[in-house]
């Protein structure tokens, strides 16, 4: 038999083992499509059908044990070991000290530890850092006072004439407001800042015309009106000081002032007042303007002895 024939045959032979050996296989098979259970913690999955077994089980996966429950099997739930003890998160100012598992809760909040509120800002907690309550009311609000003129718009000014006889009004308005650190006139002062409030007051009714007008410069403090009036030093030609409550400290409020009459024609004048505040920074509680010669605040304090029409009030807004 020649080589070239041997090697058919034992391919022939080879490919028929082939054959056998894949009908054998198919034989053994359960010849059907697998539907699988799901497998478990400790069981792989296995065929509904035949109960042939898949893959491999799932093992468990432990969550950690708490106050509650011991560790547990995500899965299948089973446990082991014991529960642990309480996990305690640290009382505060506004809660006890609690379990973060089972909320159970021993002793007392802390409670805050507050400094005392001021004008600008309620009480600060200096444990955790919050605001508790509201800033101390004004004294204005209390007084319901909230009448302030607005650059460039006119009022009325009430005051006696010269000899105090009767009433003389005039017309006045913020002609000039603004802010500077300092110039060649004015001192600079870190935390500080200059406003410049200039009021402009016509009179020409008859009374002013024949018998003069006594207009009064003044200054108070829209939050803190007795502190101002205990603390304040005043020559009406010059200048103004006190101590003001500014985040609860006391602050120097110094203001200098400057007056001029200019009389025209038919004796109608033009009286020109301007301030120079020099205050803290942010502050906003200075207030300058003009009051009624006849309201005396000698016995009474501006609060009680406020009316509007003997008053024009311009509040510096602190910016």
């Amino acid at each position: 038999m020649s080589l070239k024939v041997r090697c058919m045959t034992v391919k022939k032979r080879i490919f028929s083992l082939v054959i056998l050996t894949v009908a054998v296989l198919l034989l053994a098979g359960c010849g059907h499509a697998h539907s699988w259970n799901m497998p478990t913690c400790t069981e792989p999955a296995v065929c509904r059908s035949c109960g042939e077994e898949g893959g491999k089980p799932l093992g468990h996966q432990w969550n950690p044990a708490t106050c509650l429950a011991p560790s547990t099997c995500i899965f299948c739930g089973m446990t082991q070991g014991e529960k642990t003890t309480h996990t305690w998160v640290p009382a505060t100012c506004t809660t006890p000290e609690t379990c973060a598992h089972c909320n159970l809760i021993v002793g007392e909040a802390l409670g805050h530890h507050l400094t005392a509120a001021n004008y600008q800002h309620p009480a600060l907690c200096q444990v955790c850092n919050e605001y508790v309550g509201a800033p101390l009311v004004p004294d204005f609000d209390n007084y319901n006072i909230a009448n302030f003129m607005r650059p460039g718009v006119e009022y009325t000014y009430r005051t006696q004439t010269e000899r105090g006889y009767s009433t003389t009004e005039g017309r006045t308005q913020v002609t000039r407001y603004e802010t500077l650190l300092g110039n060649d006139t004015l001192f600079e002062r870190t935390g500080y800042v200059w406003h410049i409030v200039t009021l402009t007051t016509e009179f020409s009714d008859s009374a002013y015309i024949q018998l003069g007008a006594r207009p009064e410069p003044f200054v108070t403090d829209y939050y803190a009106i007795a502190l101002c009036e205990e603390t304040i030093q005043k020559d009406f030609d010059s200048y103004w000081e006190y101590e003001a409550n500014v985040e609860g400290d006391s602050a120097h409020i110094y203001i200098e002032q400057e007056a001029s009459l200019d009389v025209g024609y038919g004796g109608v004048a033009t009286m020109t007042l301007t301030y120079y505040v020099h205050a803290p920074e942010g502050y906003d509680g200075v207030v300058v303007g003009l009051k009624n010669s006849a309201v005396n605040l000698k016995d009474s304090t501006f609060g009680e002895e406020y009316r509007k029409e003997d008053f024009v009030l311009f509040r510096l807004t602190g910016k």
